[in-house]
């Protein structure tokens, strides 16, 4: 877990970057609303599907699905 938090230091301001090279003036605002959504998605996604796999095959397993 900390090796994936130290690479999503990264990750933020390169990601924002190429959105803005990527996308014209008037798309970037709705490709930049998808592109920081994924984060809380995430949240909520590993809130439903870890607690089963720590039920299922342990709280080991849960955190190698994390990383």
């Amino acid at each position: 877990m900390v090796i994936v938090g130290a690479g999503y230091s990264t990750a933020q301001p390169g990601g924002s970057k190429s959105v803005a090279a990527w996308f014209d003036k008037s798309q970037r605002g709705f490709a930049m609303g998808i592109r920081q959504a994924g984060l809380p998605l995430g949240g909520a996604l590993a809130a439903i599907v870890l607690p089963t796999v720590a039920i299922t095959w342990g709280w080991r397993a849960s955190f190698w699905w994390v990383g």
